[in-house]
């Protein structure tokens, strides 16, 4: 992502927001209120950039801000971690039309998961196993557990009948594995992660809706 092909990506700006939250709570804990503010209000403000920037007309998330400003190449499921991480809600506007913009451009013809990006080359047209998980836990703090549960269920199916072994990838068409198998950080790691997640998932959706793009002033 350097030497020229540098861009502002939805992915970096999301961590960016939950860090600087994350901050903020550690400055909080040492009694420095003054530095907690600041951090906060600068990760609203990136949040409130995100939404000014780095949403199509439909108010889905692009990938980044260059190739949404070209107008097409810009659906990307990384940017998925804004609704994981607490950005931007996962149950709010603009998670709805992010997960409807990804299914009609990034679903796989199996029927069962996501490609990572709509770039085109043979790595990132593949099934991934690290997408299919992100997009269910996001599924599940935007309280829609089924359909997160769905997409685990098929990853789960396909262990079983492999001697246990998760990949990296599967084929889009036929869900055959494909690529690495077994994976480590992108196969099992993340389906470890997934399951570790699965509580505060379910509390994210019960909590309600926290920060959405609705009303975020333009600067």
């Amino acid at each position: 992502h350097w030497n020229g092909h540098q861009k502002h990506f939805t992915y970096t700006s999301a961590w960016a927001v939950r860090g600087l939250r994350e901050a903020a709570d550690l400055a909080d804990a040492i009694g420095d209120s003054d530095r907690a503010d600041w951090y906060r209000s600068t990760a609203d403000g990136v949040a409130e950039a995100m939404c000014t920037w780095l949403r199509d007309d439909d108010g889905a998330l692009a990938g980044n801000l260059e190739e949404l400003q070209q107008g097409w190449g810009y659906d990307d499921l990384a940017a998925v971690d804004a609704f994981n991480n607490g950005a931007i809600d996962a149950a709010g506007t603009v998670a709805a039309a992010s997960f409807a913009r990804w299914d009609d451009h990034l679903a796989v013809e199996s029927g069962h998961g996501y490609r990572r990006n709509d770039d085109g080359d043979a790595y990132d047209e593949q099934e991934w196993i690290m997408v299919d998980l992100r997009m269910s836990e996001a599924l599940r703090r935007g309280c829609q557990p089924e359909a997160g549960q769905a997409i685990e269920d098929w990853i789960t199916q396909q262990a079983l009948e492999n001697n246990l072994i998760i990949p990296e990838l599967l084929d889009p068409t036929s869900g055959d594995y494909n690529g690495p198998a077994p994976m480590m950080g992108f196969g099992a790691g993340m389906y470890v992660l997934a399951l570790l997640n699965r509580d505060d998932a379910e509390q994210d959706c019960s909590d309600g809706v926290t920060y959405d793009c609705e009303g975020a002033p333009v600067d």
